[in-house]
């Protein structure tokens, strides 16, 4: 049956069959402004289509509800926010895609039953199940089936895989998980791969191309470019100014001094080579010295290599090298010096070599 305009009776293109479907060959479907009895699509008597409230969307059987202020929404699937009472700016796709959440604000959800959070905001939830038992973290991004799946309340979360950061069951936060469950209480953590289970998620080998610069790196490499004389005897030596810089990660090593100052607390990697010149034959003894101080230059410890007779191992040209290295406690701004004493030899003293270019050298970086 066609029907017609009211006003001129004219075809308004629609037409009704009492059990078919409502074609429609021009024109537009016009709704009211929604609410809770009109502006609606139903669908088996449930809504299915409506705007309810300011800029809202709602797409799917009992998305969305009839009593919200909640403004810039939208919710497409069924039951998809159909909880939604205040905030704005969130997106809900997906079978009961954020379905208990009442307020928050630009929230991104994507999955069936993702993301159960009563009340946050400015999450990023991907994936079946994805943030599903939260309780009210912000700021948080988890991607992949049943990621951050626990009663986190935590902030600033990010999650990548499977089940990743799913132990996570209070206040932990700035995490990062790649194929990780985490541990329960830990925050800052960066975890890649699960550490149990055979191939559970586990990462067996990690390929970089390229170069890893981090915050509180440290690697370092000097030698000395240009010899020096008179450095070395039984009455005293200076340290060591390593003065050529090759790499130096972290800013950890001083040319001008030869001071290597730990910017982080941690284990160090330091070692030496030092070449010595003019060695006179009465030089018995040897000592290649690494020592530690604190910010105020006060010595902590002292680490040596006790060298015999290095006169007897001089070459024709009266050379002899001294080699050592250590793993070294450092407290943050504590630094570490070289230095090389020769004993005996009635007062004499010798030089630090240079020849070829890197014969007195030094090297190090932070291990942990």
């Amino acid at each position: 049956m066609p029907i017609k305009n009211s006003i001129n009776n004219q075809s308004t293109g629609f037409t009704v069959g009492s059990t078919g479907d409502l074609t429609i060959t021009n024109g537009n479907v016009g709704l009211p402004t929604t609410s809770a009895t009109s502006g609606i699509i139903n669908v088996n008597a449930t809504r299915f289509m409506h705007a309810y409230g300011t800029n809202n969307t709602f797409l799917g059987s009992s998305a969305g509800n009839f009593t919200l202020t909640a403004t810039q929404a939208t919710a497409i699937g069924a039951s998809a926010g159909n909880n939604i009472s205040t905030g704005g700016n969130s997106v809900y796709i997906g079978y009961q895609a954020g379905n208990t959440v009442s307020g928050g604000n630009e929230n991104t959800v994507i999955g069936s039953q993702a993301f159960a959070s009563a009340n946050a905001s400015q999450n990023v939830m991907i994936g079946y199940r994805a943030g599903f038992a939260s309780t009210g973290f912000t700021a948080c991004t988890a991607v992949g089936k049943f990621a951050l799946d626990n009663t986190n309340t935590g902030l600033y979360n990010l999650m990548l895989g499977y089940g990743s950061g799913t132990n996570y069951n209070a206040g932990e936060s700035s995490n990062i998980c790649l194929h990780s469950d985490g541990v329960a209480g830990e925050s800052n953590v960066c975890r890649i791969g699960q550490s149990t289970g055979t191939g559970n998620r586990q990462i067996q080998n990690t390929y970089i191309q390229g170069y890893v610069n981090l915050p509180g790196q440290v690697s370092f490499g000097a030698y000395l470019s240009v010899g020096l004389a008179n450095q070395t005897g039984a009455g005293g030596s200076p340290d060591i100014a390593f003065n050529s810089v090759t790499t130096n990660v972290g800013n950890a090593y001083n040319a001008a001094n030869g001071r290597v100052t730990a910017p982080v607390t941690g284990k160090y990697l330091i070692g030496a080579n030092v070449t010595v010149n003019n060695i006179s034959a009465l030089m018995t003894s040897g000592e290649l010295n690494f020592w530690r101080f604190n910010a105020a230059g006060v010595a902590i410890s002292a680490y040596t290599y006790n060298f015999t007779n290095p006169a007897a191992g001089r070459t024709p040209i009266n050379l002899c090298s001294f080699q050592g290295h250590i793993v070294i406690p450092m407290n943050a701004t504590d630094y570490v010096t070289v230095k090389c004493i020769l004993t005996n030899g009635a007062g004499n003293t010798a030089g630090y070599s240079a020849l070829g270019g890197r014969e007195t050298s030094i090297y190090g970086q932070l291990l942990s």
